[in-house]
């Protein structure tokens, strides 16, 4: 079985090298400790069931940082339309109904699933809990009074990767754009496409 981890505060402790390899371990720590962006950790665990644990956050942050992580994603937001179009491509028009109603932007920045772990709809889970993470926190703000915003996710994916695609348009986002870039990636063409997917909940 396996649990998950939704942190999005500062913690003073490094994560272990099981985490995935391609990501140098001080990118990781910043993504854990930084205030902007929320982390979600897919976990082996043999005592939880596959749905996210009601245990304390620290407590499930400890049994994370020595568990096997399956999968991880880390979204950043809300993000300003400054900080957004300063930092990021234009991600399209956003599809609302009321244009008088403010767009919180949120960035889903990195997603991996480990390639023993593909194949078990772990990419999936993690793209509903970032949903249901980003639905909360505008019923908050929506609670608090502090506006009727709606949100926005938006993503960045190579067009050559089919699979990860497959996975966001299962999760309802939809691609608004694609581009070439260059790619400085070991092992890959210069110039490779990216798509810009977007979704309105």
């Amino acid at each position: 079985m396996w649990a998950a981890l939704t942190t999005s505060i500062s913690h003073n402790k490094i994560p272990p090298p099981l985490i995935p390899p391609p990501l140098p371990i001080l990118k990781w720590v910043f993504r854990l400790t930084n205030p902007g962006a929320t982390t979600i950790i897919i976990y082996e665990d043999a005592a939880s069931s596959p749905s996210p644990t009601d245990e304390s956050p620290s407590t499930s942050l400890d049994k994370a940082l020595i568990a096997e992580w399956l999968a991880t994603l880390t979204i950043t937001g809300p993000l300003d339309s400054e900080t957004l179009s300063a930092s990021l491509l234009d991600f399209g028009p956003p599809h609302q109904s009321s244009p008088d109603v403010p767009i919180s932007q949120y960035v889903i920045n990195g997603m991996f699933v480990t390639p023993s772990a593909r194949g078990k709809q772990l990419g999936t889970k993690l793209l509903e809990f970032a949903k249901a993470h980003v639905a909360s926190e505008i019923a908050t703000t929506r609670a608090e009074g502090k506006g009727k915003e709606r949100a926005r996710i938006s993503l960045i994916v190579d067009y050559d990767n089919e699979p990860a695609r497959k996975t966001y348009a299962r999760c309802g986002f939809e691609i608004v754009r694609r581009y070439w870039f260059d790619d400085y990636r070991e092992g890959r063409e210069p110039r490779t496409e990216a798509a810009i997917m977007t979704l309105d909940p």
